[in-house]
């Protein structure tokens, strides 16, 4: 699997029952797992979309992992660094609340 259809799998897994409320979803052991695993094997082979997703998970408290606004900044950083263009959203929410920036 490569990963952008390892990304794609995780985004299908976040969106999944998505009833467009505010309140976190309960994620399930098993698809924190894997979200978690997909994520890291495709930050490891450099997707910018994983790391700003992964920076998404830690920033915004969806429940899938434990609330870091640092590592969620940092890793928005890298994805623009990348050339991930969407990661200006998550960095422009951090400067306009001064949330660890």
């Amino acid at each position: 699997m490569t990963a952008d259809e390892k990304w794609h799998k995780v985004i299908d897994i976040l969106n999944r029952d998505e009833d467009n409320t505010a309140a976190p979803r309960n994620y399930t052991e098993e698809e924190r797992h894997e979200i978690l695993q997909l994520l890291n094997e495709a930050m490891e082979e450099g997707h910018a979309g994983a790391f700003y997703t992964m920076g998404c998970l830690y920033y915004f408290n969806d429940g899938v992992v434990q609330p870091d606004y640092e590592q969620g900044v940092t890793l928005a950083q890298k994805a623009l660094d990348m050339g991930y263009e969407r990661a200006k959203l998550l960095l422009s929410e951090a400067y306009f609340t001064g949330t660890h920036v």
